[in-house]
Formats: structure tokens, C-alpha cells, sequence
């Protein structure tokens, strides 16, 4: 997650260093660990107009940061781009995308839903990580929804460039979960810098 670095960065200059443990994974197998008790913690995305999710009744959580998905594509020979929203039914644009089990593949889903006009893709490369998808984009594959903090260099160097305005945007918050019963120590005065720094 490119977010964590800075985040945990800014904390550490307030309450000195910390001893973490962080395990990338995708959404659904944090949360199996989170309610099996195999973490303390969960980082995740989540869509900022989403209701709280069913699952997430036994847990607190706070929102500790924001970001956009903005959808990317690498530029042709003219610096203009080679996928550009919404595509047609005779040219669909291939489409870089976020496993089923990925947080911002749902949201993103939810989004191509409702957003009008219709968008015609072509699926034609799926992984859970922004990483993989932002190298794939960058090697001209399609066009992808990708975090901007992660691809904001990227479009001032010109590697990357828009593939639809700004109406084809998803806010996301990124979020950490903990479970109510009482942790440890350590973890809960973790836990009170952080809502304290949100």
C-alpha cells in the first residue's frame, strides 16, 4: 500500500519509533485474519460513500486518510491517450482490474454500475495489487483505475496520462480496524495515537 510509508512516518515523529509487523494481503484474507485473531489491525480502502459493512459490527475503526482513484493509460507516440473513457461497444477499452477480492475492485465496481455514460471494457489483466496494475499500465497494456497518490509523478513526468475527466473519479478513504475487546498495552496505546492523529 503506497499510503502506509508516509502514514506511519508522520506517526512515528510524534510518538518515536514503533515495532510493526505488516503483511500485505488481499482484502478478504485480512479480514479472515483480523477475525480470527491472527493480527491486531486491518489497513484498508474503502469506498468514502459506503455504508459500514456488515462484517465490521465487532470492530471500531477510524479513517486515517483519503485518496482518488482516477483512471490511468499510458500516452501514444503524440502524448495523447491510448484508452479514453467511455469507449464504445465496437472498440471496448482494454481494462486493467482489481480482483473480485480486492477493496477497490468493489469499488470501482459499484461506480461502473451506476455511472453514466456506460463504459465498454475489455478485461484483459486482473490482480488485487495497485502495484502490479500501475507496471502493467506504464508498459501501455490498457488503462486502469489507480491511487493518485501512487501515479501522481507519474502523470507530472507524463509516463502516465488520464483515460476519462474527472467524473469518472472514486474518493476512497483508507481505513484501520481493531476489534473491541481490550489488546495489548502496546497496541492499544497505538491505537489512541492514531485516533488522536485522524
Amino acid at each position: 500500500m503506497s499510503f502506509f510509508p508516509q502514514w506511519i512516518n508522520s506517526l512515528e515523529e510524534k510518538v518515536g519509533t514503533l515495532r510493526i509487523q505488516l503483511d500485505s494481503n488481499h482484502f478478504f484474507a485480512c479480514r479472515d485474519a483480523l477475525q480470527q485473531q491472527r493480527c491486531q489491525f486491518m489497513l484498508c480502502h474503502m469506498a468514502q460513500s459506503a455504508q459500514p459493512p456488515s462484517w465490521s459490527a465487532p470492530y471500531l475503526s477510524t479513517m486515517i486518510g483519503e485518496d482518488t482513484l482516477i483512471p490511468v493509460t499510458a500516452p501514444n507516440h503524440a502524448y495523447d491517450p491510448t484508452c479514453m473513457l467511455p469507449g464504445t461497444v465496437e472498440n471496448p477499452l482494454p481494462y486493467l482490474n482489481y480482483s473480485s477480492t480486492s477493496a477497490i475492485g468493489q469499488a470501482i465496481s459499484n461506480m461502473l454500475t451506476r455511472h453514466t455514460p456506460v463504459p465498454h471494457l475489455e478485461e484483459r489483466f486482473v490482480s488485487h495489487l495497485a502495484t502490479v496494475l500501475r507496471s502493467v499500465t506504464l508498459n501501455g497494456r490498457g488503462m486502469a483505475w489507480l491511487p493518485e497518490s501512487q501515479v501522481r509523478n507519474d502523470l507530472k513526468q507524463g509516463t502516465l496520462i488520464r483515460a476519462g475527466d474527472p467524473t469518472w473519479d472514486i474518493s476512497i478513504g483508507v481505513c484501520l480496524f481493531r476489534p473491541r475487546q481490550p489488546l495489548s498495552q502496546a497496541a492499544e496505546e497505538f491505537w489512541q495515537q492514531v485516533v488522536h492523529s485522524a
